[in-house]
């Protein structure tokens, strides 16, 4: 699919999907996908002109057994990236993607290293955030993870920057179960960004589902529709609680409004269980039970699975039986 994609527009994008498919192949082709990165230096006017390519470069140098090599590349990558919030971000994401299956302790030794490499105080910043966020999601050093974070929220030179420290700081509390700790982050972060549908998201649901408590939930989880979000999730959210608070009808509406963003297998899996919830709440079992059905059958096709919606899943399916 991806090389179909690739051959027929010769797209930057498609490339990029096309080296990454390539490289994740039981028997990666490194030849097929080196040619694609020739080709697409070529386009750019140059490999080391183009941070994106030096790192699909960094991952074909990696399959191939030549690590060192990688690394520099990686790290080219890096060296000019730094005249753009979004270049850097990009990186981040490459350098995500070349240590997903590595210890986290050897990426972050290695996002360190890449720290000595500067004294701009901005960039120190942005590889603490990024430090914070593989420490975070690694379950490692947590301390040294929580006061960069710290450091971060502080700081508003850099209002992208700042807002990924509250959102990742208070996913690492609600991943603790710590809710109420989540909470405080999160409404700390909204007093800087006040109309961040992902902040009042995450309130909304947290004192929905984790709190049990929607009358509060609703002065979050009405604002996160109504902030330009161009995704499921706020309405999902939304609709939770008014079945929580009985209010059947405003729930239909925004599963609705959510179904027409849920343009991904995981997002359409999250709304067809909202409506199973909704016909749980309505007592309409069988519905419910044939909502689930199909919500576990497209689950199947997404490459990868999903832990979360799996477990989400089981526990809707708990819910039928526990009514039943």
């Amino acid at each position: 699919m991806y090389g179909m994609a690739w051959k027929k527009r010769r797209a930057p994008a498609d490339g990029a999907s096309y080296i990454d498919a390539l490289v994740r192949k039981s028997s990666p082709d490194t030849d097929a996908a080196n040619a694609v990165i020739n080709d697409l230096a070529e386009l750019a006017g140059g490999l080391n002109k183009c941070p994106g390519l030096l790192a699909a470069q960094a991952l074909v140098l990696d399959v191939r057994g030549r690590s060192d090599f990688a690394i520099q590349q990686l790290t080219k990558a890096f060296d000019i990236s730094l005249d753009d919030d979004q270049k850097i971000l990009s990186w981040n994401r490459n350098v995500v993607r070349f240590f997903e299956d590595k210890d986290t302790s050897i990426e972050v030794a290695y996002l360190d290293s890449v720290r000595r490499r500067t004294d701009v105080e901005q960039i120190e910043n942005w590889i603490d955030l990024f430090i914070a966020m593989r420490l975070t999601s690694g379950g490692k050093e947590a301390g040294r993870a929580i006061d960069l974070l710290k450091g971060l929220v502080s700081i508003d030179d850099n209002l992208t920057r700042r807002f990924l420290a509250y959102q990742t700081y208070g996913s690492y509390l609600y991943g603790q179960d710590n809710f109420e700790g989540a909470l405080q982050v999160w409404t700390d972060g909204l007093a800087h960004f006040p109309d961040n549908w992902e902040l009042n998201n995450n309130i909304a649901f947290t004192l929905s589902v984790e709190l049990g408590r929607p009358e509060d939930a609703l002065k979050y989880a009405q604002p996160a529709t109504q902030s330009g979000a161009i995704n499921s999730e706020p309405y999902e959210t939304l609709a939770r609680v008014y079945i929580q608070l009985g209010r059947f009808d405003e729930a239909v509406e925004m599963i609705n409004k959510g179904k027409r963003y849920a343009t991904s297998i995981a997002s359409r899996v999250t709304m067809m269980l909202a409506d199973a919830r909704l016909n749980i709440a309505r007592k309409d079992l069988e519905i419910a039970n044939f909502d689930v059905l199909n919500a576990r059958s497209l689950f199947r096709s997404l490459p990868g699975g999903n832990d979360d919606i799996e477990e989400s899943i089981k526990k809707v399916e708990e819910e039928i039986a526990s009514a039943g």
